[in-house]
């Protein structure tokens, strides 16, 4: 189960890495779509490829996994929104910085709905990578309404990381990722129908709206919903709070020089990412996988899936919890 949990961080650092380099391709595809329009169709089609490709994990969803997803969902689109919604009144800078404060919130609210102990380690990764951030992102910060809303939206990025920790099975990864992927496109296009429609008409904007499509969203997501059925919501928070430093790295090699500040915000993420690591503990045995035949009631013990007892065990983990 260790050796699953660094698989784990390992390919949400991937995730991180390929949404870092979609900074650089939204641009490009925004400077012919709507970002509604954008959304749409990224994640409409990214959703619909999975149903393609593998239609039978959806149907493989229980009634109550279904609705988690699409609860998910709703929370990953309200994020996104309320995020873009934000940018028309802030700048992106700051925009950045107030969205990242997730990797605060969310140890925060999982102590306080779940009382889930987050320990010295945790936090301490979550406010050296919350310094990183504000390194890279933050000149200046004026608290109105664009700052009221993105914060708005860090908070639903925080319930959606916290909630995909809760839900998160390896097993189940692909349907639960479908049904978010399609709930956020649907959500887009409804944004794009109330605005108008806007899409690009060259053929190299469409290539990019292809990598974001299958790369940094099929892939990405399933890949996040895979991860986090071994790894804690805190660590995960911690992890892809480096989406920025990547971002910056391509920024850089694509004519953008890092100087001092930049250089010191990203060791301080790094630092954030490794505290936890370099702090974890022996896993406890996880408990066997429930019988799929059996159904659950008043007086029916109900076992703790693996993934789920992996990343429980896995809180205390990267919190270093004495």
């Amino acid at each position: 189960m260790r050796r699953r949990a660094t698989w784990a961080v390992g390919g949400m650092l991937a995730a991180a890495a390929v949404w870092g380099f979609t900074y650089l391709c939204t641009v490009w595809v925004l400077a012919e779509a709507s970002t509604a329009s954008f959304l749409a169709v990224r994640f409409l089609a990214a959703g619909a490829l999975l149903v393609a490709l593998r239609p039978g994990a959806v149907r493989a969803l229980t009634r109550r996994e279904a609705t988690a997803g699409a609860g998910l969902g709703v929370l990953l689109a309200a994020g996104i929104g309320l995020q873009v919604e934000g940018l028309r009144h802030i700048s992106p800078a700051v925009s950045g910085f107030v969205t990242t404060l997730y990797v605060v919130l969310t140890p925060l609210l999982g102590r306080v709905l779940l009382r889930r102990p987050v320990g010295r380690a945790g936090w301490a990764a979550a406010l050296l990578a919350t310094a990183g951030l504000a390194l890279l992102t933050l000149h200046g910060l004026a608290v109105d309404l664009g700052v009221a809303l993105t914060l708005a939206g860090a908070v639903a990025y925080s319930f959606h990381l916290i909630g995909l920790s809760e839900v998160s099975t390896p097993d189940r990864a692909l349907g639960l990722t479908a049904v978010q992927l399609l709930v956020v496109g649907a959500a887009g296009a409804a944004w794009a129908l109330a605005e108008g429609v806007r899409l690009p008409h060259r053929p190299g904007a469409w290539g990019w709206i292809l990598f974001c499509t299958v790369a940094a969203t099929l892939l990405g997501y399933l890949v996040q919903t895979w991860a986090q059925g071994y790894v804690d919501a805190t660590r995960a928070a911690v992890v892809f709070a480096t989406e920025p430093l990547f971002a910056a790295g391509f920024a850089a090699l694509a004519g953008s020089p890092l100087g001092a500040r930049d250089l010191l915000g990203g060791a301080l993420i790094l630092a954030g990412v490794l505290l936890p690591v370099a702090r974890r503990r022996r896993l406890p045995v996880a408990a066997p996988p429930p019988d799929p035949a059996a159904t659950p009631g008043p007086s029916t013990p109900v076992a703790v899936a693996p993934g789920r007892a992996d990343r429980r065990s896995g809180a205390g983990e990267a919190s270093g919890a004495a």
